[in-house]
């Protein structure tokens, strides 16, 4: 789990969601020479349904909120060791900025535009939904957390001209009750903040993810990659 790829801006109030790209090159570089291979989550779930083989090693690389900075800087690394991953997006805010954060003092991120997220995805990148506003849906009404699951999944399909089948929950903030709306809003499956490995009997709902930071390095990469072992 990725957020944003950039020079660590000490004056953020999130700063250690920045990865540098030298940083993001040297754990991408070693992550490839430790054999690992990239799969989509709709190629991680067609797996575990029968449909598919996975790669010996197979890793589902995540960026959550969809920053311009992906375009410029994680995409290029990936494609240049043969690696893919996927993006989730916040569906009001394509081509904007992280307003969400601003609102609380943070520093301005822009967001990709639809052009470029349209160019990635012929490119074989994948995308997802992070609701219409980034909205935190355990602290929000019931009726709007589920406009912003539900939302969110028709207005990227009308506006980038594909399905974004997945979901994942901002802040990591989700319930049993907010699992079940985003399975009736018709996405297959979800990931989430919790660290753990995911198996065909997982919950798809509540896949898991390793959260890589800012101060990451590369052999930390490897290592909690390869110490998580509780499965989702």
């Amino acid at each position: 789990m990725y957020h944003r790829i950039g020079e660590i801006r000490a004056e953020s109030i999130v700063a250690g969601q920045y990865v540098t790209p030298e940083q993001f090159e040297s754990q991408i570089k070693l992550v490839k020479r430790f054999g690992f291979k990239t799969v989509s989550l709709a190629h991680m779930l067609a797996a575990f349904e029968g449909q598919a083989r996975l790669p010996l090693r197979p890793i589902v690389i995540t960026f959550d909120d969809g920053y311009k900075s992906y375009y410029q800087y994680a995409a290029p690394t990936l494609e240049k060791y043969g690696y893919t991953a996927t993006t989730f997006l916040v569906s009001d805010l394509l081509g904007r900025t992280n307003e969400w954060d601003e609102s609380k003092g943070d520093v301005t991120e822009h967001l990709m535009t639809v052009e470029e997220i349209q160019d990635l995805h012929k490119r074989g990148h994948e995308f997802g939904a992070h609701t219409k506003t980034h909205a935190n849906l355990i602290e929000v009404p019931d009726d709007v957390a589920k406009q912003e699951i539900a939302g969110s999944k028709a207005q990227l399909q009308q506006v980038l001209g594909f399905q974004t089948p997945f979901f994942c929950y901002p802040y990591g903030a989700q319930n049993e009750k907010v699992q079940k709306w985003v399975q009736e809003a018709g996405f297959q499956g979800a990931v989430s903040t919790l660290r753990k490995v995911n198996l065909p009997t997982s919950n798809r709902f509540a896949w898991g993810r390793i959260d890589i930071r800012a101060k990451t390095t590369p052999w930390s990469v490897i290592r909690k990659t390869f110490e998580t072992n509780e499965p989702a």
